[in-house]
């Protein structure tokens, strides 16, 4: 069954099973419903926010070993308990699954899970039958934990370990001059129907809540 996960989750872990078909029509929904505007990051964008200034294949640096301390990764602790037949990272970052949005240290930009916990759309075409994925996710080995690394799918596709956030734009579509906001989408948010993502608000200058 691609609508659930099949493992347990927490009202704060990122919502996953989330087609981009589907994310598409919640934000336009969120927008709609909420005060601001929200869509989608482009792949620029999405790169420029995970790499936070860095130019190494992470944000915390080259070594993926590091990686438990930063990000919720394909690591010992996966590879235990759901038996993945690729190179884990070698370090444990405690969680088989999903981990709660927030959990782990985050990048100069202040922001949390740009990389692992679940892969991220990303909109690049806009009107195509596929758009592209990034920044790995909690079964992810480490060549696709990087702040380079994309992989194309379905817009109908759905998975455990891929969801979405949203970046809060003008009344044009443009990101606010210097004040580049990221909302890493929560379960409970999804499900209940909220018009207000509360959880994981990110700026480039000052931070700020959703209300």
């Amino acid at each position: 069954d691609r609508w659930v996960p099949g493992f347990r989750q927490t009202d704060e872990d990122p919502i996953v099973c989330v087609s981009h078909d589907e994310v598409k029509a919640y934000i336009e929904w969120l927008s709609w419903k909420g005060r601001h505007q929200y869509r989608l990051p482009t792949e620029a964008e999405w790169e420029y926010a995970a790499r936070a200034g860095t130019d190494t294949a992470r944000y915390w640096g080259s070594n993926e070993n590091k990686a438990c301390g930063y990000a919720n990764v394909g690591d010992l602790t996966g590879k235990k308990v759901n038996d993945f037949d690729w190179r884990p990272h070698r370090c444990d970052d405690g969680y088989a699954q999903t981990a709660p949005v927030g959990s782990f240290k985050a990048n100069e930009f202040g922001l949390h899970d740009m990389l692992g916990n679940v892969r991220e759309w990303a909109d690049k075409c806009g009107h195509c039958w596929f758009e592209v994925i990034r920044g790995g996710a909690w079964d992810s080995p480490p060549g696709l934990v990087r702040s380079a690394s994309r992989v194309k799918y379905a817009t109908d596709e759905r998975g455990n370990n891929l969801g979405f956030r949203v970046v809060r734009t003008d009344d044009f579509g443009k990101i606010v001059p210097l004040d580049l906001q990221m909302v890493a989408v929560k379960s409970a948010e999804v499900h209940s129907g909220s018009a207000t993502p509360h959880e994981i608000i990110y700026t480039l200058s000052i931070g700020d809540e959703v209300s």
